[in-house]
């Protein structure tokens, strides 16, 4: 419906008089009440294009499909007027969601911002979405207290950024990744220490454990030509998660090390031992298990691997021991000859190498 009006020379509103003021807040008040149904907003970006008057509108809280949000942010970009879909003021600067302590008030939260954020990936996106289009905002804070810089990695005047142990979520992640696609100038990001891996995110439209946040990230590193090493230990990706990152990580051009692994010494063979124990504060998790294991496949120099208390899990040790025994195209690794694995060792395990 929406296309074919777009296509008639004469405008037609689909939700009547709605829009027909300076300012409209669509958000609900709880998560379980979404005031814009699947469509809606598909309806609604038809007429904000075309809508002279309304400056401020806000979306948040609704449950939107990714084709939902899309609209509404294509119609962000393409209207004269509106200036922000997420309620956002005009000339921000600094804009912190996060939801902080308060002993005064009656439900223990106090949120510093006008703004009502709940913290779904459904907000996450749009707000992604917006502040790529809003020059003036320059950091951005939506859990719980990790400042973003987005103004600065847009201007690319950032070349190393340290977010280790801030409580970073998939919400964050998604933020981040969205700035990373652009940016030129960072080339050492540590995310490591955090809660990327969260199973407790969920996205309001499907109410279930939202990916989103990793395949943000995943996609940032597919355009993304500056970072050269990257830190997500700690985070507990697990599953489609982990592999889904891993995949994009060997994949990128510049990485040289990936969870303290050096990548690029181990692709040029000039290691024979790579200590990663944890007693040097390294937890490669799942992630790191299945970068290494790639690595070893097509390496010559490496003899000794420490692994030592790393949370590798059962999938981390399977891809490992596949490094180590021929694939179908009879790749394997013959020079490794111990493996250290929360103290046990190749023949422990069962495994061997010729």
């Amino acid at each position: 419906l929406a296309d074919a009006v777009r296509q008639r020379n004469a405008p037609i509103k689909l939700c009547g008089s709605l829009l027909d003021v300076e300012e409209l807040d669509l958000s609900p008040q709880t998560n379980l009440d979404s005031l814009l149904r699947p469509g809606d907003a598909i309806l609604l970006s038809n007429d904000l294009v075309s809508n002279g008057s309304l400056n401020t509108l806000n979306v948040l809280h609704n449950a939107l499909e990714d084709d939902d949000q899309a609209a509404i942010l294509a119609a962000l970009e393409r209207s004269d007027s509106l200036l922000t879909v997420c309620g956002i003021s005009p000339n921000t600067t600094e804009l912190d969601l996060c939801r902080h302590a308060s002993p005064t008030s009656r439900s223990g939260w106090t949120r510093p911002d006008r703004l009502d954020w709940e913290g779904s990936t459904n907000d996450a996106k749009l707000l992604a979405g917006e502040a790529a289009l809003n020059r003036s905002l320059n950091t951005l804070t939506v859990t719980e207290g990790a400042i973003l810089p987005i103004g600065a990695l847009r201007r690319n005047e950032l070349t190393e950024l340290n977010l280790r142990g801030k409580r970073l979520r998939c919400q964050d992640a998604i933020i981040l990744g969205a700035e990373l696609m652009s940016n030129v100038s960072l080339s050492t990001l540590d995310l490591s220490d955090n809660k990327l891996g969260d199973r407790s995110v969920f996205t309001l439209a499907q109410k279930q454990y939202d990916p989103s946040g990793i395949s943000a990230l995943a996609a940032a590193l597919v355009l993304n030509k500056s970072l050269d090493m990257l830190d997500v230990c700690g985070n507990n990706l697990t599953g489609k998660d982990a592999e889904q990152l891993a995949e994009a990580v060997l994949r990128h051009d510049s990485l040289k090390i990936f969870n303290k692994i050096a990548m690029q010494d181990m692709l040029d063979d000039k290691l024979t031992e790579l200590n990663l124990s944890l007693d040097f504060g390294s937890d490669i998790g799942l992630i790191g298990a299945l970068v290494l294991s790639q690595l070893l496949v097509f390496n010559t120099s490496v003899k000794t691997v420490n692994l030592r208390g790393n949370k590798i899990g059962p999938e981390g040790a399977k891809a490992l021991a596949a490094a180590l025994t021929p694939n179908k195209w009879g790749h394997f690794n013959g020079s490794l000859s111990t493996l250290n694995l929360r103290g046990k060792n190749l023949h422990i395990l069962g495994l061997s190498t010729p």
